[in-house]
């Protein structure tokens, strides 16, 4: 297990620049689209939030991935890098709420999506991560005081993207395990054969 989970984390190190880059990408775009679609005020706060909190830890994580640190580390800076993004994003939801112009929470969807398969973040980090932020998502919502109706309806749709997600992660890291093991008994097999030999 040791020897799986050391590999397992050199690939989410290796997995993580590219993920960065692209998630950088998507928030540039993101800001973007703020400042072209939004009315100037909510504009101006959201933006701040992707240019000052998600996208410098979206750089200091592709930074941090050629720095010399352990992988497992990185792992875990990696995990509450996902969960302060998932953040952002329910605080620029929040604060277009806070101005009455209501944003979809289809940008929290992707974040889970980001986090399950994309980020390929371990099961239980990805799952308690995704939880926290759902948390965040209902807390906000029921404190600027979205109709019960509608956050309950929004609540099924996160809640049923985060248990696929759940249960993709789950089943990802089992087929890597079960992979990665397979692996070792040919190469155990292998070295057998030549010694016998």
């Amino acid at each position: 297990e040791a020897h799986y989970r050391k590999a397992r984390d050199e690939g989410i190190r290796s997995r993580a620049r590219l993920v960065s880059a692209s998630a950088l990408t998507l928030f540039l775009v993101y800001t973007l689209l703020d400042s072209l679609m939004l009315p100037a005020a909510i504009a101006r706060d959201t933006i701040a939030v992707r240019l000052m909190v998600t996208c410098p830890v979206i750089i200091g994580v592709w930074w941090l991935s050629y720095r010399d640190i352990r992988d497992d580390h990185f792992v875990k800076i990696y995990a509450l890098a996902y969960l302060v993004g998932g953040l952002s994003v329910v605080g620029i939801i929040g604060l277009a709420r806070l101005e009455n112009h209501p944003l979809p929470y289809e940008g929290i969807l992707l974040m889970l999506m980001f986090g399950y398969f994309a980020m390929g973040l371990p099961f239980f980090s990805a799952s308690l991560a995704s939880a926290l932020i759902i948390l965040a998502y209902l807390i906000c919502e029921l404190t600027i005081g979205l109709p019960t109706h509608a956050l309950m309806n929004n609540l099924f749709f996160m809640l049923t993207a985060n248990g696929i997600g759940m249960i993709g992660a789950w089943l990802t890291e089992y087929r890597h395990r079960a992979h990665y093991l397979d692996q070792q008994l040919i190469h155990h097999l292998h070295q057998t054969a030549a010694e016998e030999s």
